[in-house]
């Protein structure tokens, strides 16, 4: 059923007040997160750092997915994740309904090792369920990038069917070790999305996905040694013999 006018522009001041209030809610949120993260220590104190996550992500929105938890292939890229939907905006509302039937709004950012903002950008706009939409991580678009991400995160804002506010975040926080790729499935899934296309990092920031350096060796391929038949003498056919039919001569008057 369509929603009247009336509520459509309900929906629209709803969503003016909730970004109003989503700094203060994602800042909260993230100043949490960072506490869960930081007991992970910097990348497990490895002397060398790699960014082996992917360099563009396209996530496809698949409303009938929930969490926790979060559906990723855990490897040794990956240190950590965390997920959560829950209602937004006025704490007053009582809100049951968390299955999203729009979305808004996504913010992706990506944190550093001390866990600060090195990348945000927000993408606007009307999603549905099966809808797509693309972020390029900082690993490609800054070549003089002094800083590799830890943590991927994810703030999508969505209504549920009776128009009121919902929020899922999550966060994927990686180790940064240099032989662990790939760190992300085509196929996982984090809170509303799927990872359905995910590009390969730079090699100067994963060796493990650059392949090998040398020149690849030749293959020969292999030799299939010949051999001479024996001639075959066919055995001989000896045809059975042919008696001819009897001729009846008719008698001449």
């Amino acid at each position: 059923m369509r929603k009247s006018k009336s509520n459509r522009m309900e929906r629209a001041s709803s969503t003016t007040s909730t970004r109003a209030t989503s700094s203060s809610g994602v800042v909260q949120w993230i100043a949490s997160l960072v506490a869960v993260l930081s007991l992970l220590g910097k990348a497990n104190g490895q002397e060398e750092l790699c960014s082996c996550a992917p360099s563009q992500y396209t996530f496809t929105f698949d409303f009938s997915l929930s969490c926790p938890p979060v559906d990723v292939t855990r490897n040794e890229g990956v240190a950590a994740t965390f997920c959560q939907i829950s209602p937004f905006g006025d704490p007053q509302q009582n809100i049951t309904n968390l299955v999203p039937v729009e979305v808004g709004y996504v913010d992706v950012l990506e944190l550093g090792q001390d866990f600060d903002v090195l990348s945000q950008e927000n993408i606007t706009g009307t999603f549905s369920d099966g809808d797509t939409f693309t972020y390029t991580s900082i690993i490609s678009t800054n070549e003089d990038l002094e800083e590799l991400p830890k943590v991927i995160q994810l703030n999508i804002f969505a209504f549920n069917g009776d128009g009121q506010p919902i929020v899922n975040f999550f966060a994927i926080a990686f180790t940064n070790v240099c032989d662990a790729y790939p760190v992300l499935i085509e196929g996982d899934s984090a809170g509303w999305v799927r990872f359905t296309e995910l590009d390969p990092p730079p090699a100067d920031s994963c060796p493990a996905a650059g392949g090998p350096t040398d020149p690849p060796v030749p293959t020969i391929a292999p030799t299939i040694a010949s051999t001479t038949a024996a001639p075959v003498t066919p055995a001989p056919v000896t045809a059975a013999p042919v008696t001819p039919a009897p001729t009846t001569v008719a008698p001449v008057t």
